[in-house]
């Protein structure tokens, strides 16, 4: 059974490591071997285990075993991650994510939502009812370009 919860920071490295196989299992369809490498290859922030403690974090876990994790950035109005280990993939376990950061936006008095979304995860948020504003470049804090996509929705109640 998947359960959708908070993170915690002594799951910092359970979670980065979900982050590191997502990148490698999901984005190859999308991106040369080079950039995957790249960006799964970037190492953990120091301040991961803070940022999981103090902003709105959630994991999807299974068995009692981390499988997939989202992030909002209420101050942004921005959905920062969702990432789901491969071998969860098609679960629905992406979606209860999004789900989960979308009520929370919702309750912070947010009305729309915007996303750097990664080529190979464009269905699954238009899916969602995201829309396509424009190709981007996001610049990783690590210091490579990653080609984007810029996606937006309007939240209902």
């Amino acid at each position: 059974m998947i359960v959708i919860r908070h993170g915690k920071p002594e799951e910092a490295k359970a979670i980065w490591d979900v982050r590191t196989r997502a990148i490698r299992g999901s984005c190859g369809s999308h991106y040369s071997p080079e950039d995957v490498d790249v960006w799964a290859s970037a190492p953990m922030p120091d301040d991961y285990a803070e940022t999981i403690e103090h902003t709105d974090f959630y994991v999807a876990e299974c068995d009692g075993t981390i499988v997939g994790f989202g992030l909002l950035d209420p101050a942004e109005s921005k959905v920062e991650a969702v990432f789901v280990c491969p071998e969860y993939g098609r679960r629905g376990i992406g979606r209860r994510l999004l789900i989960a950061i979308e009520n929370t936006a919702l309750e912070q008095g947010l009305t729309c939502l915007r996303l750097a979304s990664s080529l190979n995860a464009v269905s699954f948020y238009r899916s969602a009812g995201y829309e396509v504003r424009k190709q981007i470049t996001f610049q990783h804090p690590c210091g490579f370009d990653l080609d984007c996509v810029s996606m937006e929705k309007v939240l209902e109640e």
